[in-house]
């Protein structure tokens, strides 16, 4: 197995590169809307055991514009099993409403790494510990049946044995909406290293591929769903991504 690609594929021991981006995030405007939310991402290095992370959240739109979620994350593989990795706080804020052709929002996240037993993780992963801290600007907007999103985020963690420096990403998609139950487009996530020095070409991160997403009312409530597959490299090792995502809005 290649130990150095695992710890940065699942971003538990080494800081010194930013996050890999697995979901896409979007802008939000849902007073009093409650979300179970969850999310599932899937790597696959050649040569390497396939990596896994199940997330289960609880999201509430405390207002129009503010929009929080707690999220628990977890880790596996087949040799370790599966573990409880990271508690994360998310927070939204929407600053436009219409008043613009974009909307425009403020995304932060704040991750608490669990150090995972040794006994059965050392191996692959050590024991680990840290804060991450992400934030940045998340911009939405619609041509036609067109939806675009364009994130660009930062991120840095602290308290950890390696300290990172200041770290710069990219998110992008641009879906077709054929109808409510249904969209199809493409996604795109990229890590380019420290935000003011960026990594060479080839110890950056750049993936894309196909997404399905939608929204299947049920009432008063309502299932979104979205779906993708991408293609491209994690700290320059060629990597096949899966993701999924499930939100019960009541």
């Amino acid at each position: 197995m290649k130990i150095a690609t695992a710890l940065l594929l699942t971003a538990v021991a080494s800081f010194a590169k930013a996050e890999p981006s697995y979901y896409l995030i979007p802008t939000y405007e849902n007073a009093s809307e409650t979300t179970i939310d969850f999310k599932l991402w899937s790597v696959k290095i050649p040569g390497d055991p396939r990596v896994t992370a199940p997330h289960i959240g609880f999201g509430y739109g405390l207002t129009r514009e503010w929009y929080s979620e707690i999220t628990v994350g977890h880790l596996h593989t087949p040799e370790t099993g599966t573990q409880q990795a990271d508690l994360n706080w998310q927070n939204d804020y929407l600053l436009t409403r219409g008043q613009y052709p974009f909307d425009l929002a403020i995304h932060t996240n704040i991750k608490k790494y669990r150090t995972l037993d040794p006994e059965r993780r050392a191996e692959y992963f050590g024991e680990y510990k840290g804060v991450n801290v992400e934030f940045g600007p998340v911009l939405q907007t619609d041509i036609g049946r067109v939806q675009v999103n364009a994130n660009l985020l930062f991120d840095r963690t602290y308290r950890a044995e390696t300290t990172s420096a200041l770290q710069i990403k990219y998110q992008w998609q641009a879906t077709y909406r054929f109808f409510q139950q249904l969209r199809l487009g493409l996604q795109g996530f990229g890590e380019m290293g420290n935000w003011d020095h960026w990594a060479p070409r080839s110890q950056q991160s750049h993936r894309a591929g196909p997404v399905i997403s939608g929204l299947i009312p049920m009432g008063q409530q309502a299932l979104k769903y979205e779906a993708a597959f991408l293609s491209g490299t994690i700290i320059g090792e060629h990597a096949k991504t899966f993701s999924m995502r499930l939100q019960y809005v009541f």
